[in-house]
């Protein structure tokens, strides 16, 4: 159910980070840079930042950091970019501007947006945009971006 809603064009793909060992990389999963310099998928609970989201499905191998040096593609989680999750209920009107994470349960292919426990102005990852996007009274269904990129956490002055 999880999909990139936002047109892409082939510019704004990007393929320049190796991917993480034995890693199952699925269209629209979460990716984030680990602490090794390796694309990997997007943690759980707000545990960190996230760079974009991957645009193919792919699996790397257990060597892929040494030996194939696969880098899947991704985009970029630039505010315009928007993603398309199930939410862990129904979104209320409230929900919409409030930033929140992913489910504990959410792996490769099933990311869900955790509206149960409402980060709303804190430290969520997403930033929910609207819900039901398609106008298929599909309530718990949401319109997402990254609330805070990868790429813009760095020491403020």
């Amino acid at each position: 159910m999880q999909k990139i809603k936002t047109s892409v064009s082939p510019d704004l793909v990007a393929r320049g980070i190796i991917g993480a060992n034995t890693v199952e990389f699925s269209h629209a999963d979460p990716v984030y840079v680990n602490s090794s310099g390796l694309l990997a998928i997007g943690q759980t609970g707000g545990s960190g930042k996230l760079l974009g989201f991957c645009y193919e499905d792919k699996t790397t191998t257990s060597t892929n950091s040494t030996v194939a040096k696969y880098k899947p593609q991704f985009i970029p989680g630039f505010p315009f970019v928007k993603v398309v999750y199930p939410s862990d209920i129904d979104a209320e009107q409230v929900h919409i501007g409030g930033t929140n994470d992913f489910t504990s349960g959410s792996a490769t292919g099933t990311f869900t947006i955790d509206l149960t426990a409402s980060t709303q102005g804190s430290a969520g990852n997403m930033f929910i945009w609207e819900r039901d996007p398609y106008g298929e009274n599909d309530n718990d269904v949401v319109l997402v971006s990254i609330a805070e990129p990868q790429y813009l956490t760095f020491a403020q002055p």
